[in-house]
């Protein structure tokens, strides 16, 4: 026995007899496991309970043992070992979820799910044969796309609790599964993976309108002393003209709250109502902006105001009189040859390499290269169709182009050659999905280049 445990020893001296989990005699245990065990547990985690061997260390968790001999299984900034043996027995006691959804059983009235005040038991419960495969199934599939051991960790556990509480004998309404965001969990993968599996009921109203669920998620993320009036700006918006039609769609409605979101956010910290808002406000929150973003800003700030001035919410309107800046009208410049090559250059990855190629060499748009599929490209022919708003456009691609599509479709394929994503440029999140990429992914690699395009 070492010093380290043999002074574990000394502090429980009738404590000695057989290990329950790894079996060996005249040790010193606790709660029935010895020093070793209850180490290992610790620092692999509950589901070490299922085997009876540990692991060999040589440094990391027991360097110094002879110095620091208690702390091993009681650390103050982690789960003790007896918090993990209480939830080692509730999980092997608890047996299967009684929650468990039944194919083909209708739904008596909706109730939103509370998945917090469960999140104490939602590990405790056993998962059927079935369950358990496609849980391994997902964690395999996670291998084959190249996800982070991260990831793959968080989306494993997600999928775990799912099973464990409702089961993967029915399907699973999209809604219950998205609000285990709200807990601190990831559900994207998995939703990916219980859809193609045919294991997620679509949330009929989110499909229908994503626009106005995006809306009230803005609306929600500001500060609650302005939401009333900025929800009864939406309503008037919405409101039906005289041609049936509402005023503004919810895109619309969205990008005016994008575009107002920072000047929303300070006054509904300072202010109580959106009526103590002043001119020289509304001058500073533009004034703060850079180009086309303090057009958009004074466009939305107008709109807000204007309509609750209209309808008698706020008494004055304190955008009035305010001129707004108006984005650049001049055509693009062309970049030189010599600068072209020195952006390419300062490009850290192949698809950051590609991505500057096709929009400085080839006048790609920001929403044409995003939707660039790979099937749109024929590299024998040296060609590349840009699928445009209003038609087709083919470009003939140069050697430097070319040679930066080879690269980027060999790290594509060598990082995830399972992806079922058909579009050229994809990224850690989207290749798990059928998606582009969005806007934000280009954003963060051209702004360090200082590139603007539209």
């Amino acid at each position: 026995m070492c010093a380290a445990c043999r002074a574990w020893a000394l502090s429980r001296p009738d404590s000695t007899g057989v290990c329950a989990r790894c079996q060996h005699p005249a040790l010193a245990i606790r709660d029935g496991w010895c020093h070793v065990c209850l180490l290992h547990v610790q620092e692999q985690g509950i589901d070490a309970h299922d085997y009876d061997w540990c692991q060999l260390w040589l440094a990391d968790s027991v360097v110094g043992l002879s110095e620091r001999p208690f702390p091993l299984s009681w650390r103050r900034t982690e789960p003790s070992a007896p918090a993990d043996r209480e939830l080692i027995a509730a999980r092997t006691s608890v047996g299967l979820s009684p929650h468990l959804l039944v194919p083909g059983q209708g739904e008596l009235f909706n109730v939103r799910r509370e998945w917090a005040n469960a999140r104490a038991t939602l590990e405790s419960y056993s998962l059927s044969s079935g369950a358990a495969n496609m849980l391994d199934q997902f964690k395999h599939h996670g291998q084959e796309q190249g996800w982070s051991s991260d990831n793959l960790s968080t989306a494993a556990k997600t999928l775990r609790i799912l099973f464990g509480w409702l089961g993967n004998a029915a399907p699973i309404p999209e809604q219950d599964i998205r609000l285990l965001d709200e807990v601190g969990l990831r559900t994207r993968r998995v939703l990916r993976f219980l859809a193609d599996n045919g294991l997620v009921i679509p949330d009929t109203a989110r499909q229908s309108e994503p626009r106005e669920h995006a809306s009230h998620r803005i609306i929600a993320s500001l500060p609650s002393s302005i939401v009333p009036e900025i929800e009864e700006w939406v309503v008037l918006l919405r409101r039906e003209s005289r041609n049936g039609r509402p005023h503004a769609r919810y895109a619309t409605i969205r990008n005016y709250l994008t575009y107002a979101h920072p000047a929303l956010v300070e006054w509904g910290r300072r202010y109580r109502t959106l009526r103590e808002v002043t001119p020289a406000d509304v001058d500073a929150a533009i004034e703060a902006q850079v180009g086309e973003a303090a057009s958009h800003m004074g466009i939305s700030l107008r709109s807000i105001f204007r309509t609750l001035k209209r309808n008698k919410t706020i008494f004055r309107d304190p955008t009035r009189g305010i001129v707004v800046p108006h984005g650049p009208t001049r055509p693009p410049r062309t970049i030189p040859s010599d600068m072209v090559a020195g952006l390419i250059d300062r490009a850290t990855g192949a698809a950051d390499r590609l991505a500057v190629a096709l929009v400085a060499i080839h006048a790609v748009g920001q929403r044409e290269l995003t939707r660039i599929l790979v099937d749109d490209l024929s590299v024998s022919r040296s060609r590349l169709l840009i699928r445009r708003r209003y038609g087709l456009r083919v470009i003939h691609l140069d050697e430097v182009t070319v040679s930066l599509l080879d690269q980027w479709l060999r790290e594509r394929y060598s990082r995830w050659p399972a992806t079922r994503n058909p579009h050229l440029l994809i990224s850690q999140q989207t290749a798990a999905e059928t998606g582009p990429v969005n806007a934000f992914y280009l954003w963060q690699k051209f702004k360090p280049l200082g590139i603007r395009w539209r």
